[in-house]
């Protein structure tokens, strides 16, 4: 269970109003002929996305549309990860379209259908280890020793640890820690270095009362003393490290991963690709015929 609700985050994509624009079945075939030509709709691995768009066929640019916010997370990740070094060569999480290479993972998001993705030429796809970001975790366990940890364990662990100790080194803020938390991340954790450790808030507090330690920060200061945390942070976090990468070719693309980017798409709902397809074949045809003669 909790794997779907934290994977349903990003299929379903917390937002407000929907990021897609409605196009014609026609103005799809135009727009994959003139912008998509690389994309084989034969493959058998394609990308999908499951939502709740009105729109059966659609074209989205998640650039035009800022940072998209997550609807059942702390924050800290998708305020961390634009802002890491190793990171900076992949789309930015927080600008960019969740999707899946399998078309069943997609579908159980989005009421049992899903929207067939295509990248315009060249568009960079960042691609996770395994079906979901949350479980791309393998380099997390080497490093802590704990087999069961999680990306959910450690996002909400690290925020709630900042919240207890850094804010007061923030300005004043409003109602809510996530907006100063994407804007000055960096210097929030390093700020961790200028409390002396003896003075830092090492334990949590859940609902029911029970006190519980910061697992991961206590890793820190036990077995990386002279590390500075934004550094531990850093190493925690990185993209290779954890078996990401970046690609541009269909080629490339693996079956049941998950994949970003905040490129531009077109959207085609599943019940109408075979008909995309055809109508795809009927043009290009169409146009060898016309340049033949």
């Amino acid at each position: 269970m909790k794997h779907l609700e934290t994977y349903s985050t990003f299929i379903l994509e917390h937002q407000k109003g929907s990021r897609t624009e409605k196009i014609s079945m026609d103005e799809a075939v135009r727009i994959f002929n003139d912008k998509c030509s690389d994309w084989d709709l034969d493959k058998n691995t394609q990308i999908w996305r499951g939502s709740h768009t009105a729109h059966d066929i659609y074209y989205i640019n998640p650039e035009k549309h800022g940072f998209r916010d997550s609807a059942s997370t702390s924050g800290f990740y998708q305020a961390l990860l634009p802002s890491l070094e190793s990171w900076k060569k992949a789309p930015r999480r927080d600008q960019s379209l969740i999707m899946v290479t399998k078309y069943l993972t997609a579908a159980t998001f989005g009421d049992d259908s899903a929207h067939l993705m295509i990248p315009f030429n060249n568009v960079e796809i960042g691609v996770s280890i395994c079906d979901d970001l949350w479980c791309s975790n393998y380099f997390m366990k080497k490093i802590t020793g704990d087999d069961s940890i999680t990306w959910g364990d450690i996002d909400s662990e690290f925020h709630d640890f900042l919240k207890s100790n850094a804010q007061k080194f923030m300005k004043p803020i409003e109602k809510s820690w996530i907006k100063p938390l994407r804007e000055n991340i960096i210097e929030i954790l390093k700020s961790v270095d200028s409390i002396p450790k003896n003075e830092l808030n090492l334990n949590w507090t859940f609902d029911g009362g029970e006190k519980y330690k910061y697992e991961t920060i206590a890793l820190w200061l036990k077995d990386y003393p002279n590390m500075p945390f934004l550094e531990f942070v850093s190493m925690l976090f990185d993209f290779e490290k954890n078996g990401f990468k970046v690609i541009n070719k269909q080629s490339q693309l693996e079956d049941d991963k998950e994949v970003w980017s905040s490129g531009e798409f077109i959207g085609i709902h599943n019940d109408k690709v075979e008909e995309f397809r055809q109508k795809v074949k009927l043009s290009r045809n169409s146009n060898q015929s016309n340049n033949q003669n």
